[in-house]
């Protein structure tokens, strides 16, 4: 269900139950680090690995345990976890200093990237089952003084803009509803399981 990431000459591929650091020349493993618990995972991972500013960010569904883990880049050590309430359906976002991921509650959660300090979250969509399962990566529109605006959704269709500053919500678009039942716990025909770029 994941895609493997590029940075600076490595690529970096795996589920959160296990990711590798491969050379990109030769295939040659700098390291290889399990995140999730071994005996717990699920479907281990929906999520892709986001890599920038020194670490590597992945997410999972595990049975116990946290749900993102973020480990240096250099030598694949494990950095910080999260509980991300109990699954990351999408990827998470690195934006600077800051690391960006909404669970597959709807919680959307800003953090900093190098210890994991909160510094804010939101529940995005309406309350409730019908609002749960969020799949969507996050976009962000960093600025060059560290402002921006971050673009997210939630499990019952809603696409929101956030100011990356403090997580106000700024503006909500909801989707229209399909004919087409495309998502496994969604029934009410507005299913939103891709993610803006």
């Amino acid at each position: 269900y994941c895609a493997p990431a590029a940075w600076d000459g490595a690529f970096f591929a795996g589920v959160f139950r296990r990711v590798v650091r491969l050379r990109v020349a030769d295939g040659h493993a700098a390291w290889e680090s399990q995140l999730g618990d071994a005996d717990s995972d699920w479907l281990s991972s929906y999520s892709s690995p986001a890599v920038g500013n020194g670490y590597l960010a992945m997410g999972g569904v595990p049975g116990k345990g946290a749900s993102l883990a973020v480990t240096t880049l250099a030598d694949g050590k494990k950095a910080w976890n999260h509980p991300a309430d109990g699954g990351l359906l999408g990827s998470p976002t690195i934006a600077g200093d800051r690391i960006l991921f909404c669970s597959r509650k709807s919680i959307f959660y800003c953090n900093r990237l190098k210890d994991g300090e909160p510094i804010w979250k939101v529940e995005l969509g309406g309350k409730g089952d019908a609002a749960k399962w969020s799949a969507t990566t996050p976009a962000v529109k960093l600025n060059g003084d560290g402002t921006g605006i971050v673009v997210a959704g939630s499990g019952d269709g809603e696409m929101s803009g956030i100011d990356l500053a403090d997580g106000r919500v700024l503006w909500t678009h909801v989707s229209d509803a399909t004919v087409f039942k495309v998502s496994p716990y969604r029934r009410d025909g507005r299913p939103l399981l891709s993610s803006p770029r």
